[in-house]
């Protein structure tokens, strides 16, 4: 910019720096907010499972979306479709949603289900995470650990 504009060092040094902070600022609202804090969710510290089952661990630390579910465009601007996305991170998003019916098929092989909630129910679940002062000591399938 400072080669191809008329513009001065400092005022390309202060919309690069805009830039940045901006997307920064999204990117980190995001992730901060991407299903992953709630007392329901699976977090360090908490009783596990017997069964180690990866695919199963990766159900049991997250939550989805069902507020975004069915819209391809709410699905790739406000990261829907979370649990394809932690069981196949480097699949295209535009995607994901054709492995349902297999993901389905397989949960219920394995005797799993799904946990879904609407954004506003997230967020209140996020902040009793964050007031949550002690692990939960019964696992996510609902067993108590011995």
């Amino acid at each position: 910019m400072v080669l191809t504009a008329d513009v001065s060092i400092l005022t390309v040094l202060f919309r690069w720096l805009l830039i940045v902070s901006m997307s920064s600022l999204i990117f980190h609202l995001i992730g901060l907010n991407a299903a992953h804090h709630d007392p329901e969710i699976f977090h360090e510290g908490d009783a596990h499972r017997e069964d180690r089952d990866w695919g199963i661990f990766q159900l049991d630390s997250i939550i989805d979306r069902r507020d975004l579910k069915g819209s391809h465009f709410l699905v790739l601007t406000h990261f829907g479709d979370h649990i394809l996305h932690h069981l196949f991170p480097t699949m295209d998003h535009g995607v994901l949603q054709q492995i349902y019916p297999i993901l389905f098929e397989t949960m219920d092989e394995f005797g799993v289900g799904i946990r879904d909630q609407s954004y506003l129910s997230h967020l209140i679940g996020q902040q009793k995470q964050l007031n949550r002062m002690s692990p939960n000591p019964i696992p996510p399938g609902g067993k108590k650990n011995n």
